[in-house]
């Protein structure tokens, strides 16, 4: 079984600020190795891909090898490191994937429409909760019906942006539907291929910092809600490490 691991999701705005990958950058990268070291052990291969947002303006050559070297210092080998902007060739393809009953638009926009009652669609990790939100998340996952003792009593609806005007007149596209794309494309997923001839990996593990989780989840919902059987059943080989 070959698994892609996602060390961690590097920022350009603030690695050019300070030169340096964060302290939580660096505490996904150990956490990653350490999830690989167990999987390796359980006689499964693993590869290691990251994820660099490029919004602050592409990165030169120069950028990517320096925060290639700092990931590698810490004794792993990245299989890939992708700019976000890339991935945005494939993002109309995935809209055009979701459930009409679940694809809304106003104006120019794109919507992701749902109701629902999943906690962790609209509670913030930092908040007192009887159960973590992340333990929540992990339960969806699994299958797990969640008791209603967590929910509201009411579902609420959820208008996730897909894409959007930007100011110079053209659209953008939002985190959560590239982080999607990013899943299809880590999973070899056809018309999804960022690397022609990568072999497909079995299964994703996504080490990110507990921030990241409802950017994360809604990803997450995005694949789950596509009308596409190959898109769609990717859900069920996708995991979260949350630090």
């Amino acid at each position: 079984m070959l698994i892609d691991i996602e060390l961690c999701h590097v920022y350009l705005r603030n690695f050019r600020e300070t030169g340096a990958l964060t302290d939580r950058d660096v505490e996904s990268i150990c956490r990653g190795k350490r999830h690989a070291d167990a999987a390796i052990r359980r006689s499964n291969r693993v590869r290691f891909s990251v994820m660099l947002d490029d919004g602050a303006g592409g990165p030169t050559r120069g950028e990517t090898k320096e925060i290639k070297r700092q990931i590698e210092l810490h004794g792993v080998k990245l299989d890939q490191i992708v700019w976000e902007s890339d991935l945005t060739q494939f993002a109309p393809s995935l809209i055009a994937s979701l459930r009409s009953n679940y694809h809304s638009t106003l104006g120019d926009s794109d919507f992701l429409s749902i109701v629902t009652g999943d906690r962790y669609m609209w509670a913030e990790e930092e908040q007192p909760h009887a159960r973590s939100i992340r333990d929540l998340f992990y339960d969806k996952l699994k299958g797990k019906k969640i008791d209603d003792h967590f929910l509201y009593n009411q579902c609420s609806k959820f208008r996730v942006p897909l894409r959007v005007p930007d100011l110079n007149g053209g659209r953008i596209y939002s985190c959560p539907l590239l982080t999607a794309v990013w899943y299809l494309s880590r999973l070899g997923v056809s018309g999804f291929v960022h690397t022609p001839g990568r072999p497909k990996a079995d299964a994703i593990v996504n080490v990110l910092a507990i921030e990241y989780l409802k950017n994360e989840a809604m990803a997450y919902e995005i694949i789950r809600l596509s009308s596409a059987t190959r898109i769609k059943k990717c859900a069920k080989k996708i995991e979260y490490i949350f630090i």
